[in-house]
């Protein structure tokens, strides 16, 4: 069989395959990883079922098997690098925040930020879009959007200094 052949055969599920796994990686979208999963499963049962009774396909069912498999790891992988990349962006602003806390013994105001190096819009790029900080009945509060979920946020509790996932 030649190459070209090979890669006709499998347009179709490396389209949808690249097409879902686009999607999937965006920021706010690593939930619906679960759905893709959730309809894979009988997808692969019977593709595996399928190789058992025509081993002829057995080749090219096993490397669709493996796009959409990769496809799963590439979305999971994005989203717990987008996570963990925000996270520390959110923990290196909360600890600029803590050491002029520490220096001054009280927090900062929110209008006060560019004497730490941080804006509004810097603090916004640095997490995604969503987040900021401000200070409610005396207590500060920092806050960025969820990477991989919508409408769910991370907060940090400057009193007990943890974050805190809200949905």
């Amino acid at each position: 069989m030649s190459a070209w052949s090979r890669i006709k055969e499998l347009r179709n599920t490396l389209i949808v395959a690249g097409i879902v796994t686009l999607l999937l990686c965006q920021r706010h979208l690593g939930y619906m990883v679960f759905f893709e999963i959730l309809i894979l499963i009988p997808w692969l049962l019977g593709s595996l079922w399928k190789i058992i009774k025509n081993p002829q396909i057995r080749s090219l069912q096993a490397t669709k098997i493996s796009i959409w498999l990769l496809s799963v790891v590439i979305i999971i992988g994005s989203h717990y690098s987008l996570a963990s990349r925000t996270r520390a962006h959110a923990q290196e602003i909360v600890d600029a925040i803590t050491a002029y806390h520490t220096a001054h013994g009280r927090y900062p105001e929110p209008k006060d930020l560019q004497s730490i190096g941080y804006t509004e819009d810097k603090i916004r790029s640095m997490v995604g879009g969503l987040g900021g900080y401000f200070i409610e009945g005396g207590q500060p509060s920092f806050f960025y959007a969820s990477t991989y979920i919508i409408f769910e946020t991370d907060n940090y509790d400057f009193s007990r200094r943890e974050w805190v996932h809200h949905d």
